[in-house]
């Protein structure tokens, strides 16, 4: 039984992403050069380029109007307009207390007592930064530009 999502941020050009506490990295819907076309990714918040990097939903851009939900047993949950999910941040074991975009670029879903769930660093794609460690036997992916 999936439990309501508690906070949610649309792919618009209105909604805010999320904000590390000093801003300097973002997560939520970037908008594309293509019109209506956003992905769900993080990046640099306060530089003039906005590099991301880290994205969800295996890079593949969505449409106006798709949902991303934080969700107490699911953790992140991403919708289409229709309410269809497309992707979801499982497997979360525990129930997810509340998520935070640190100002190292790492997102993470934390429990009650702070223990991480699921973290952005431990789902690499295709940029490792300064604070971020590769495990033994870990993967980065590149998406096509």
């Amino acid at each position: 039984m999936e439990l309501w999502m508690w906070v949610h941020i649309t792919a618009n050009n209105k909604d805010t992403p999320w904000l590390s506490p000093f801003g300097v990295f973002a997560f939520g819907f970037k908008p594309l050069e293509e019109k209506n076309l956003f992905l769900l990714c993080i990046w640099y918040h306060q530089i003039p380029d906005q590099t991301i990097v880290w994205y969800g939903y295996d890079g593949v851009p969505v449409s106006i109007g798709c949902k991303l939900g934080l969700t107490i047993d699911r953790g992140l949950v991403l919708s289409d307009p229709r309410g269809k999910e497309l992707w979801n941040s499982q497997p979360i074991l525990n129930n997810v207390a509340y998520g935070f975009m640190n100002d190292t670029g790492n997102f993470v879903l934390l429990r009650n007592d702070s223990f991480y769930l699921w973290e952005s660093f431990k789902n690499p794609t295709d940029t490792m930064l300064p604070t971020h460690i590769m495990e033994s036997g870990g993967v980065i992916f590149s998406r096509l530009s």
